[in-house]
């Protein structure tokens, strides 16, 4: 054993000085798969830079360069480290030795989007066999939280704030050697906009698994995921969204990130679009308050927005937002309406702009 020195503990984790040369951080490189202990050598000028520990990294977990393939560590209690010397190496120095109790960082691909050549987030064309089959709703198509019994059911009054068309992604058939297991162990994991877990905000509920079509791959559907939380800011982030960009009369604060983790595959990442790549082209979830559902004549449910729209369209299509941006969830039609059906306004429409003034031609206010 080799000799061990003061402790000293910071935000990240305990570090422990020690005389061992071999000493490393544990890096679980995918889901399922066995820790890898990274070992950092001693560079001639004494210091490492978070360059040269994401290269470590990537070579002792065989991945291509960080620039090609970029990830990033979290710690088991559901927050990124920081991949810097001064977080991974005392002190950032190599002499003063790595800690040999950290705790196993798991390795997450996050693509840059850059020209490094990253492969497509939600995996559609990184031939993985993996693909969304409906999208949960996301951008535009802004939801409404949902409530827990002290059971653990979903009360009677946020019922209808499930996500539907139920969400579904789908394993082409011989992607693993067996896909219905694998499925079966399927998790869904929720991301505050600062990238951190709060799946504890995620209902899932129980799961249908079904062939699909012809080419029998298999469908995995979640008919009762609901969100437990409406969105909130994180601090240091930029993560306001304009009424513009939801197509309503408000903005939002605040969004979350959704991943479907199949054991033996890499994270199925929520994109507007198959293809989409980057950080930045991950889809952003907007969910507010559910009072809104019951707000006067104004009410989500009384205007049939959000979960109380029609959402045939985006069945169809198999998401809730078209290519331009637009959603495709279609208001219910009020009872002084015309023979016209009505979607949700697609102009911009500048903050805080009176209620009347940002009525659409229908002469229906916005939300």
């Amino acid at each position: 054993m080799p000799a061990m020195k003061a402790a000293a503990i910071d935000d990240f984790k305990i570090k422990i000085k020690t005389e061992d040369p071999t000493a490393a951080i544990r890096v679980t490189p995918s889901a399922g798969a066995a820790p890898i202990d990274v070992v950092f050598e001693a560079l001639e000028a004494g210091r490492h830079t978070s360059d040269s520990l994401k290269t470590a990294i990537a070579t002792a977990c065989s991945r291509p360069k960080f620039e090609h393939a970029p990830f990033v560590l979290r710690h088991p209690d559901g927050y990124i480290v920081p991949i810097a010397p001064e977080t991974l190496i005392c002190g950032g120095v190599r002499e003063e030795a790595l800690c040999t109790r950290l705790p196993t960082y798991v390795l997450e691909p996050i693509p840059n989007g850059g020209s490094g050549g990253a492969q497509p987030v939600d995996g559609s064309g990184g031939g993985n066999g993996l693909e969304w089959q409906q999208r949960p709703p996301h951008g535009a198509a802004v939801w409404l939280h949902a409530k827990k019994t002290a059971a653990g059911a979903l009360g009677n009054t946020t019922q209808a704030h499930v996500l539907k068309p139920a969400p579904a992604v789908k394993l082409a058939a011989g992607t693993l050697a067996d896909g219905e297991a694998a499925l079966r162990a399927a998790t869904v994991k929720l991301y505050n906009s600062g990238m951190q877990d709060v799946t504890q905000m995620l209902h899932t509920g129980p799961t249908v698994l079904e062939v699909g079509d012809a080419d029998g791959g298999l469908v995995l559907s979640w008919p009762q995921m609901a969100l437990l939380s409406v969105v909130r800011p994180v601090d240091g982030v930029a993560d306001s969204l304009s009424a513009a960009e939801l197509q309503t009369c408000r903005g939002s604060k605040g969004y979350f990130h959704m991943a479907v983790e199949v054991p033996g595959l890499p994270p199925l990442w929520l994109t507007p679009k198959a293809g989409s790549v980057g950080a930045a082209g991950l889809a952003k979830i907007v969910v507010k308050d559910e009072r809104l559902s019951m707000l006067g004549p104004s009410g989500w449910k009384k205007i049939g927005f959000g979960p109380y729209a029609d959402h045939s369209a985006c069945a169809v299509a198999g998401t809730h937002v078209g290519p331009t941006g637009c959603r495709l969830c279609v208001q219910r039609k009020p009872a002084n309406h015309g023979d016209e059906g009505c979607r949700a306004c697609l102009e911009s429409v500048v903050p805080n702009t009176p209620r009347l003034r940002a009525a659409r031609k229908c002469g229906i206010a916005k939300v």
